[in-house]
């Protein structure tokens, strides 16, 4: 997608927000985050449901939408200003996507398909994102994909910024949790190869970005879509 198509894009979500901040935020966060592109261009075409776990105001349902994902679209999220947020911009929508209010850690809706975790997992700590992340898995839909995006614990100047960011996001409010632990690739391997997925693609996902974020793909089985790989 181009520059052009992109600003677009992100006037229409963003135009759905009821609240300034809200309608700035979806306005440049769709322009600026590479993320939404990298998720949208994976799962464009496909007809499974989609779950958004920790999807806050719905902001990658809603890009999802305007990429003509097919399947249905589901977000879940503690915060119940930011479901709030979510259900009123979907109001006017056709088909709007679905958005739940709970803990990740309670039981999840019924839905099977594909499963993202977007910058979730380094707010819990270990034993916790184990927990996690066997839930997503069961959430996986024979040749579906459990897309997560974190931040990995290294060595370098990029995860310094990253965890210097995610406080400063807490401290400002506009993140009810500090980060608490940084995954490794290798772990998060471990535990979802137990749980029946294996290991896609990985790459670092911080285009325009100084962070140290990584999105890791993993699909169930062998019968995966061919428009997925």
């Amino acid at each position: 997608m181009d520059a052009q198509p992109l600003k677009l894009v992100a006037r229409t979500i963003s135009g759905r927000y009821g609240k300034p901040f809200d309608r700035h935020f979806a306005y440049w966060k769709v322009q600026m985050d590479p993320l939404y592109q990298g998720v949208g261009g994976l799962l464009a075409g496909s007809s499974l449901p989609v779950l958004d776990v920790g999807c806050g105001t719905g902001l990658l349902c809603f890009y999802l939408l305007e990429q003509g994902v097919l399947g249905p679209l589901h977000g879940l999220d503690f915060d119940p200003q930011k479901i709030a947020a979510a259900r009123k911009a979907a109001e006017a929508l056709s088909n709007p996507p679905v958005f739940h209010q709970g803990d990740a850690r309670d039981p999840w809706p019924d839905i099977s398909g594909h499963v993202c975790l977007l910058d979730v997992l380094h707010y819990l700590p270990p034993d916790a994102q184990a927990s996690l992340l066997t839930s997503a898995a069961r959430h996986v839909a024979p040749g579906g994909r459990l897309v997560i995006r974190t931040g990995l614990k290294a060595e370098n100047w990029r995860y310094r910024v990253t965890l210097m960011t995610d406080r400063l996001m807490n401290r400002l409010k506009l993140m009810k949790s500090p980060p608490v632990s940084y995954p490794e690739q290798g772990a998060l391997e471990t535990m979802l190869n137990g749980a029946g997925l294996q290991l896609i693609t990985a790459r670092p996902l911080n285009e325009g970005t100084p962070f140290n974020n990584h999105l890791l793909i993993f699909g169930r089985g062998t019968s995966l879509e061919s428009n997925l790989a």
